[in-house]
C-alpha cells in the first residue's frame, strides 16, 4: 500500500490545498512510523511545513499561510507556534520546523525553540525523541520519504534509538521509552537502560507517569517496567505473565 492510499482521503484533499498555497506539507511521527510498522492509521497528522520558495524568515512565511488556512479552517493556537485543526474525524496539528537549544536543567520543556528553514531536514529531525518517530512523508511531487536518521532501519529492528544527547535532558522521554516497550515491543536502547540506572523515582511527574502509562494500554506493566528500570525490584516475570494475558494490544479495562 502507497502511504497516499495509507492516509485518509480527506487528509490528502488538505495537503493539496497546502501545495496550492506554496507549501510542502511533511507528516512526520506516529502517522509515519505506524506506516512503516503497518499498523492502523490514527486520527491524529503532525505536518511540518516547508516551502517551495524560501524566504529569509520562516516564521512569516509560516503565519502567512497560517492566515490564509483559517479563512476556511477553524484553527487553535498551541505553545511553539502549532496550529491545530479538526478535519472531519481527524486532528491535524502545523508548525514550522525548528530546534531546540536545552538548558543544563533535567525537566521537560527545559528549552528554547529557534524556527529554521530546515531544507535538508536533517536539524528539525534531531529534536525529536526517537529516530523511530523523526521519518518524514514529504508531498512534493508524489509523498517521498525522507529519513535523515536511518529511522527506516530502526524501526524493522524495533531499536528505539534517540535522535540525538538532548533525549537524556527530558524525563518524560524516558517514560515514552517504556511506552514503546510495552506498546510496539521496541528494545531499550542499552543507553537509555543505562541513564536510567542513575534516576530515582522523584524525577518522574506524576502526571506524566500515570498519562504515559494509560497510553501504553498496559498500565500495570508500564509501573512495573518503570521499577525495574530504576533497580526498585525485578518484575520481569511479572510482566510476562500479564502479557501472556493479553494477546495483542488490548484495552485498559480488560488488561486491569
Amino acid at each position: 500500500m502507497s502511504f497516499k492510499d495509507y492516509i485518509s482521503p480527506l487528509f490528502q484533499s488538505f495537503c493539496e490545498e497546502l501545495k496550492t498555497l506554496g507549501a510542502i506539507p511533511c507528516v512526520v511521527g506516529g502517522t509515519v512510523r505506524n506506516y512503516i510498522l503497518n499498523l492502523s492509521n490514527t486520527h491524529d497528522y503532525d505536518v511540518e511545513i516547508r516551502f517551495e520558495q524560501q524566504e529569509n524568515d520562516v516564521l512569516t512565511q509560516y503565519h502567512q499561510l497560517v492566515k490564509r488556512v483559517k479563512k476556511k479552517y477553524p484553527l487553535e493556537n498551541l505553545k511553539y507556534e502549532v496550529c491545530r485543526l479538526e478535519l472531519g474525524p481527524y486532528t491535524v496539528e502545523l508548525s514550522p520546523p525548528r530546534i531546540e537549544e536545552y538548558t543544563d536543567d533535567f525537566h521537560h520543556s527545559n528549552f528554547s525553540a529557534k524556527f529554521i528553514h530546515d531544507s535538508d531536514f536533517s536539524l528539525g529531525a534531531k529534536r525529536r525523541d526517537f529516530t523511530t518517530n523523526a521519518m518524514i512523508y514529504a508531498l512534493k511531487d508524489e509523498w517521498e520519504l525522507i529519513d535523515p536518521l536511518g529511522g527506516e532501519a530502526d524501526t524493522y529492528k524495533k531499536d528505539l534509538k534517540p535522535c540525538s544527547q538532548d533525549f537524556f535532558k527530558d524525563p518524560v522521554r524516558f517514560l515514552r521509552a517504556i511506552r514503546f516497550y510495552i506498546l510496539y515491543d521496541y528494545y531499550l536502547n542499552d543507553e537509555i537502560v543505562k541513564r536510567f540506572q542513575v534516576l530515582d523515582i522523584d524525577h518522574f511527574d506524576s502526571h506524566y507517569v500515570r498519562s504515559e502509562a494509560m497510553k501504553s494500554k498496559k498500565p500495570i506493566c508500564f509501573g512495573l517496567k518503570l521499577l525495574e528500570l530504576l533497580e526498585l525490584g525485578e518484575f520481569n516475570q511479572e510482566i510476562e505473565k500479564l502479557s501472556s494475558i493479553d494477546t495483542e494490544i488490548t484495552n485498559l479495562k480488560k488488561h486491569l
